[in-house]
């Protein structure tokens, strides 16, 4: 399940005049880079907003700017399969205990309380007692971190102004240079 959070940018008509005047090779030079400017602070937000617990999953986010039938979208993630070089062995299993970041979604999310069933003859889980066996596990479902959409509201702001600023760097250096 995704997130989403846009960003309109008002009274910035005027730029977008100007961007029309240019070649289309030139426009899809300097969107991409408005797009990531304004992305930016979302990154920074989500990343501080993130929870403090699982460590891997705050260096683990970053940005990416995909295109689409003639649209620039800023898709802020995290990357897959990044692992991380610790100083000391995480002792906890699964996820953490690899030394990767929890999948996002996961953390940010609310999951429902379910069954978890081996897909192979057992399901090794780790308890205070030590590793015990079983074929399936009850999952208690967590509440959800829900800081990505936060993040998003708070950066709103710096958001928009570091786009229009961009905006307005390259298109004064396309005009002049």
């Amino acid at each position: 399940m995704s997130t989403g959070a846009t960003i309109r940018v008002e009274g910035i008509e005027r730029h977008f005049a100007a961007i029309e005047r240019l070649s289309t090779r030139v426009a899809r030079r300097i969107i991409p880079k408005a797009v990531r400017a304004g992305a930016r602070p979302a990154v920074n937000a989500s990343r501080q907003a993130a929870p403090a617990r699982n460590r891997f999953l705050r260096r683990s986010m970053n940005l990416v700017i995909r295109r689409y039938q003639g649209s620039v979208y800023a898709v802020i993630g995290q990357e897959r399969g990044k692992t991380f070089k610790t100083r000391k062995r995480i002792k906890s299993g699964g996820i953490s205990g690899r030394n990767m970041a929890a999948p996002i979604h996961l953390v940010d999310q609310p999951v429902a309380p379910h069954v978890i069933q081996s897909r192979g003859p057992w399901l090794a889980i780790q308890t205070p007692q030590g590793k015990t066996y079983r074929r399936r596990v009850q999952h208690p479902g967590t509440r959800g971190a829900r800081f990505m959409r936060a993040a998003a509201t708070a950066s709103r702001q710096q958001s928009e102004s570091a786009f229009e600023q961009k905006l307005i760097t390259e298109l004064d250096k396309e005009a002049t240079g």
